[in-house]
C-alpha cells in the first residue's frame, strides 16, 4: 500500500489512478490517514443494487444478496393475501 498526503494525491490524481489496480492508495491529510483508495470490483450484489436502485433496500441491508431476495419474496408472497 503507497501512502501519499491529500495534496500529493490532489496533484497527482491521474498517476495514482493508474497504478490503483497494482495497489491501493492512503491518502493523509496532517499526519492522519483519511481515507484509502481501493480497486473498485463488481461483486453480484453490486449488480443487483444496481438492479434494484428504484427499490428501497431495507435498513438492515450488509450485502448479503441472498438474504435480500429471499426477504423480497416473502414480502412478495405476503403482498398477495
Amino acid at each position: 500500500m503507497t501512502v501519499v498526503t491529500a495534496t500529493e494525491f490532489k496533484l497527482n490524481l491521474g498517476r495514482y489512478l493508474s497504478r490503483i489496480n497494482d495497489e491501493e492508495i492512503a491518502i493523509s491529510k496532517n499526519g492522519r490517514m483519511v481515507a484509502r483508495l481501493v480497486p473498485y470490483r463488481h461483486t453480484l450484489s453490486d449488480a443487483l443494487v444496481g438492479i434494484l436502485k428504484d427499490t428501497e433496500l431495507p435498513n438492515h441491508f450488509d450485502g448479503d444478496y441472498r438474504e435480500l431476495i429471499g426477504e423480497m419474496r416473502r414480502q412478495d408472497y405476503e403482498d398477495l393475501d
